[in-house]
C-alpha cells in the first residue's frame, strides 16, 4: 500500500501555544503500520480529523485520540479479526470521548469532523463523523462510498460519536481518498479529481512504483491554487502485496516448554568472557603502542647526544695540535657508545612488555581455556539436537506409516489429525536449522502431498474464462445467477450489468444504490438499509415496499430468501423472518444462543450461518442443531460466503484462492483452486448447482461441478 498525507496550510500548534493564539482549524491525519507478526494480521489504521475554533487545551486533541486507538486496536490481534478489532476500537472510541464529556470539556461537541479506516489487504472498515468525505477511485470513476453515513445528532449520555460501519472489498490499484470538507469542495469547483485520475493512469504497469513522482508533478502544477485553501486529503494507493505467511496455530500457541540448555544458560557467561579478552587485548595493544613512542623518542634524543659529544672531540683534537704518526683510524668509541645506548633503548622497552605479557598470561590461557570449554559444550548440545531431531523425524515416518491404516478403514478424520499434527512438528525442526533441516523439508512436502489428497484438493492451473468485462463499462462486486443470465453490481452504483447466456452485455439503470440482492421466487429482490426494498422482473424494476423494522436497533447484515419469506441476519446474530414482507418476527428461540460474530447466512429449510472462527451453525426450529468445523488443507483463514443449494453447502475463501464444496452433513465434496483466483470477489451457482461462475476482479471464470 501507498500512503500519501496531503497537508494544505497547517497552523503549526507549538506556535499557537507559544504565542497563546487562538486558531480557526487544526487538522492532522494519523497512518500506522503493522509493525509485527501480530499487528499483521489487523492490517493497517488510520485516522484523519479536524477540530474548529479548538481551545489551548484540545491542540493535542486529535493526537491523543489517534494514540488512544491505535494502542487499542493491536490489543487482541489474534483474538480478533480486522472487522471485529474495528468494531470494538469504535466502541472504546466513544467511551474515551465520552469520558472527555463528563471531565466538562465539551467545547469539540459540534467542531469534530473525523474519518477511521482500517485496511487488511484488499478489506477496507470506515466510519466517519461530520463533513469528512471518503471516496473511491477506481479506474477513473469517482464513488462516494462514504454517503451513506450520515451526520447523527450527537446524544450528550450516552455519547455516541462514531455509529454506522461501512465493509467492502478494494481491488489492485483502487484508491481511496479522505479529504476534508474545504479540500473536496475545493477540488470540485477546480475540477481536480479528473486531473488527479490521469495522474494514475489506467494503463500504467507497477503504478504503485511511479505513484510518487507522478504525485509530485500533479502537486506542482496546482500549487498556487492549493496556497488558498486549508485542510488535508490522504490517498491510499492499494498494491498487489505478497501474501504474508502466518505460522500454524500449534506452532504458535501450542509450543512444548524448552527443554534445559547448557548452550543458553553459559552463553551470557562467555559473552562477558568474550567482552573481557577483547578489553585486555586493547590495553595490551595501548601499552605496546606507547612503549614504541617512547623509544622512538628516547632513540632522536640519544642520537642528537651522541652528535654533540663526537662535534666536541674533533674541536679539542685542532686545539692541541699534535702531530700524529698516521695510523689506521678506529671508529670512535662514542658511536659504539651512542650505537649501545640505541640497543639500550630498544632492549628495554621489549623486556618491560614481555613483563606484562607474562603477568597477563594466566588470565589469557584461562580465556582461551573456556572458549574451548563453552566451544565443546556448544558442539555437544548440537549433537544432541541433531540426534532428538533425528527421533522425532523416524517418530513422524511412524505416523504418516499409520495413516494408510486409517485412511484403509474410512477414518479420514483421524488420518487428517495425525498428518497436522506431524506436519506441526517437521516444520519445527526446518526452523532449527540443522543437519535434518534439509530431510524435514522433503518431509514436510510429503505430508503436505497427502493433506491434499485427503482435502480433496483440486487445482486448476487454467481455468475456463467466460468473460473478461472492460473495466470502462462496469465495475462489478458481486454476481447472482438467475434465469440463464448473470447480474453484476456494486452498492456504490446505480446500474446492474445483466450478461446473457450468448455473453451479450446490458446496462440496466435503477436510479439508486442498494446493498445486496437475491433471489426471491421469479424475481431479483433488492434491499437497501435501512428497510427498503424493490424487484426486478424482465428487467423492469417495481415499485419500492418499505418493511416494518423488526426491533429500533436493527442494523442488516445480509439477508436470503426461502419459498415466500425473506430472513435477515442482524449485526447481534437474531434473525429475523418476515412473511409476505410484514409481521416480522424473531426467529430464534429465547433460549438459543445468539452468535454476534456471524459473518453470513443462507436458508434451504435449515438455517446455516457462517461464523467468525469459520465454523458453520444449522440451525432448525429456532435452536442451534450442530456445528461444523471443517478439517482442510491449507487450514482455513477467513470464509467469505456461503450458500446452500441442491443439497450442498458452497463456501467461498478469496485468502487460500478457493471455494469449497460440502454435504449438509459436513463431508468434504472438494475444493477447487487456482493461481488465477487472485481476486475472488463472490460467486453465483446455476439453479441445479452444476455450474458456478467466480468473479475475480473484473474476469468471471466457469466452472463445471
Amino acid at each position: 500500500m501507498k500512503i500519501f498525507e496531503l497537508h494544505f496550510n497547517p497552523i503549526a500548534k507549538e506556535r499557537l501555544l507559544k504565542k497563546g493564539q487562538l486558531a480557526d482549524l487544526i487538522f492532522d491525519s494519523f497512518c500506522y503500520e503493522p509493525q509485527n507478526i501480530y499487528e499483521k494480521r489487523l492490517g493497517y489504521l488510520f485516522l484523519t480529523g479536524e477540530l474548529k475554533n479548538p481551545l489551548p487545551q484540545n491542540f493535542n486533541f486529535l493526537e491523543n485520540l489517534a494514540n488512544f486507538l491505535k494502542k487499542e486496536y493491536y490489543t487482541s490481534p489474534i483474538k480478533l479479526s480486522p472487522e471485529n478489532a474495528f468494531k470494538e476500537v469504535l466502541k472504546k472510541a466513544n467511551n474515551y470521548l465520552e469520558k472527555i464529556v463528563k471531565e466538562g470539556d465539551v467545547s469539540w461537541l459540534g467542531n469534530f469532523n473525523s474519518a477511521i479506516l482500517s485496511f487488511k489487504n484488499f478489506d477496507l472498515n470506515f466510519s466517519k463523523i461530520g463533513n469528512i468525505k471518503i471516496l473511491l477511485l477506481r479506474q477513473g470513476q469517482l464513488m462516494d462510498i462514504g454517503k451513506n453515513l450520515e451526520l447523527e445528532e450527537l446524544e450528550p449520555y450516552p455519547l455516541k460519536v462514531f455509529g454506522k460501519i461501512v465493509s467492502g472489498r478494494l481491488a489492485e490499484n483502487d484508491i481511496v481518498l479522505v479529504l476534508s470538507k474545504e479540500v473536496f469542495e475545493f477540488f470540485q469547483v477546480k475540477n481536480l479529481f479528473k486531473k488527479l485520475s490521469q495522474t494514475f493512469p489506467l494503463n500504467q504497469k507497477d503504478l504503485h512504483k511511479v505513484a510518487e513522482k507522478k504525485l509530485k508533478e500533479f502537486l506542482k502544477i496546482n500549487e498556487k491554487d492549493f496556497s488558498k485553501i486549508s485542510g488535508f486529503c490522504l490517498i491510499c494507493l492499494l498494491t498487489k502485496e505478497e501474501a504474508f505467511k502466518e505460522k500454524s496455530k500449534s506452532f504458535a500457541f501450542r509450543k512444548k516448554p524448552e527443554r534445559f540448555s547448557f548452550k543458553k544458560a553459559l552463553l551470557p557467561f562467555f559473552d562477558s568472557l568474550k567482552k573481557l579478552g577483547y578489553f585486555l587485548f586493547k590495553l595490551l595493544l595501548k601499552i605496546k603502542e606507547f612503549f614504541q613512542k617512547v623509544i622512538k623518542k628516547l632513540s632522536i634524543l640519544f642520537w642528537f647526544i651522541a652528535k654533540k659529544s663526537e662535534k666536541k672531540e674533533n674541536l679539542e683534537k685542532v686545539e692541541k695540535k699534535v702531530i700524529k704518526i698516521p695510523v689506521k683510524e678506529k671508529k670512535p668509541e662514542k658511536k659504539t657508545i651512542s650505537i649501545f645506548k640505541i640497543k639500550q633503548k630498544i632492549t628495554f622497552p621489549k623486556i618491560v612488555f614481555n613483563e606484562i605479557f607474562k603477568k597477563n598470561f594466566i588470565l589469557i590461557l584461562i580465556f582461551v581455556f573456556l572458549l574451548l570449554f563453552g566451544f565443546f559444550i556448544f558442539k555437544k548440545q548440537e549433537k544432541e539436537k541433531i540426534k532428538e531431531s533425528q527421533l522425532i523425524i523416524n517418530s513422524v515416518k511412524q505416523e504418516i506409516l499409520s495413516v494408510d491404516n486409517f485412511l484403509a478403514l474410512g477414518d479420514e478424520k483421524k488420518a487428517f489429525e495425525i498428518l497436522e499434527n506431524a506436519r506441526e512438528k517437521v516444520i519445527v525442526l526446518i526452523n532449527q536449522k540443522d543437519k535434518n533441516q534439509k530431510e524435514a523439508s522433503q518431509l514436510k512436502d510429503s505430508i503436505e502431498e497427502k493433506l491434499k489428497t485427503i482435502s480433496k484438493l483440486e487445482e486448476i492451473a487454467e481455468p475456463e474464462l467466460f468473460l473478461e468485462i472492460e473495466k470502462n463499462d462496469f465495475i462489478p462486486q458481486k454476481i447472482i445467477a438467475f434465469k440463464n443470465n448473470l447480474y453484476l453490481f456494486n452498492q456504490f452504483s446505480e446500474n446492474v450489468l445483466k450478461i446473457n447466456d450468448k455473453k451479450e452485455k446490458n446496462i440496466l439503470t435503477i436510479n439508486q444504490q442498494f446493498n445486496d440482492a437475491i433471489l426471491f421466487n421469479d424475481y431479483l429482490l433488492f434491499f437497501k438499509k435501512p428497510n427498503q426494498i424493490f424487484f426486478l422482473k424482465n428487467d423492469q424494476f417495481e415499485k419500492d415496499i418499505f418493511l416494518e423494522q423488526p426491533f429500533p436497533d436493527f442494523d442488516f447484515k445480509n439477508f436470503s430468501s426461502f419459498k415466500s419469506n425473506i430472513y435477515f441476519l442482524d449485526k447481534s446474530g437474531e434473525i429475523v423472518k418476515y412473511s409476505n414482507f410484514s409481521n416480522p418476527q424473531k426467529w430464534l428461540l429465547p433460549q438459543t444462543k445468539k452468535e454476534s460474530e456471524a459473518k453470513f447466512l443462507t436458508v434451504d429449510g435449515n438455517i446455516w450461518i457462517l461464523n467468525n472462527d469459520n465454523s458453520i451453525s444449522r440451525y432448525f426450529g429456532g435452536e442451534l442443531k450442530e456445528t461444523i468445523n471443517l478439517n482442510l488443507f491449507p487450514s482455513p483463514k477467513n470464509f467469505k460466503k456461503i450458500l446452500a443449494i441442491g443439497g450442498y453447502l458452497y463456501i467461498l475463501e478469496p485468502a487460500e484462492k478457493r471455494i469449497i464444496l460440502i454435504n449438509q452433513n459436513g463431508k468434504l465434496i472438494k475444493q477447487i483452486f487456482s493461481q488465477k483466483f487472485n481476486n475472488l470477489l463472490d460467486f453465483a451457482i446455476s439453479e441445479n448447482g452444476k455450474i458456478f461462475w467466480l468473479l475475480n476482479g473484473n474476469i468471471i471464470y466457469q466452472i463445471s461441478r
